[in-house]
């Protein structure tokens, strides 16, 4: 019987303890036992990678932490570990309660100055969207339109990375096209107009990899910091 996401960060009080232990051999215990009963529960996820000594823990590479406190491990794409949310998301599925429904849409930003990703992750490079989007193209896309949002193959190949279709701030302030559309930020800006950055949207299974103007809001998916094949801003 597969466990939910708040059944398996509820099993013994896991998330309370990662919160309120500093530093320490327990700390790292927590940290690692919650990634794998994560990782148990939800096979369809990748393998548990190395350790890697990142702020005092020793906890698997890759694991990432959302704004609630919860420990997801990241998605293998294009030889380019992602998260396995959007920034500011939680749930790997849209709740059945639409008031709820930022908690897997995630937030939208305006192009940031400072990366707004957590440690050990940052915001994809324009190079990493197009591994991203060459990935798509080559392994098929399916967009999921009961589910809201893009589902594109892993590297080991029984692993979905999931794009929430989290609309955009126009710019007027308001989000729009939640649910219909996805656009996703890259750190690069162009060198002929910094007014402009690098960002992926789609709209169903249409893909475009462009710029976009940098007022408009869209949605981040952080890599992680520790490796990857391209890195150059």
């Amino acid at each position: 019987m597969k466990l939910t996401i708040r059944d398996i960060y509820n099993i013994k009080n896991i998330r309370f303890r990662i919160k309120n232990e500093k530093s320490g051999p327990r700390l790292k215990l927590y940290v690692l036992l919650a990634g794998f009963i994560f990782t148990w529960a939800h096979p369809g996820f990748s393998q548990m990678p190395e350790s890697t000594h990142a702020a005092g823990v020793d906890c698997p590479r890759y694991l990432f932490r959302t704004d609630n406190g919860l420990y997801m491990s990241g998605v293998q794409v294009g030889g380019i570990w992602w998260s396995p949310v959007n920034l500011g998301a939680s749930l790997l599925k849209k709740p059945e309660n639409s008031a709820n429904d930022e908690l897997f849409f995630g937030k939208v930003f305006v192009w940031p100055i400072k990366d707004p990703c957590p440690q050990n992750w940052r915001m994809p490079t324009a190079l990493e969207l197009k591994q991203l989007e060459k990935a798509v193209r080559e392994r098929g896309r399916d967009f999921d339109y009961e589910g809201k949002c893009l589902r594109i193959s892993a590297d080991n190949g029984k692993s979905k990375l999931i794009l929430p279709a989290g609309g955009s701030l126009g710019l007027g302030g308001n989000r729009q096209s939640m649910g219909l559309v996805g656009g996703y930020w890259s750190s690069s800006v162009m060198k002929n107009n910094a007014d402009f950055a690098t960002r992926l949207y789609f709209h169903g299974s249409s893909l475009d990899l462009g710029v976009s103007d940098r007022r408009i809001g869209f949605s981040i998916r952080c890599v992680s910091a520790n490796k990857s094949p391209v890195v150059n801003k």
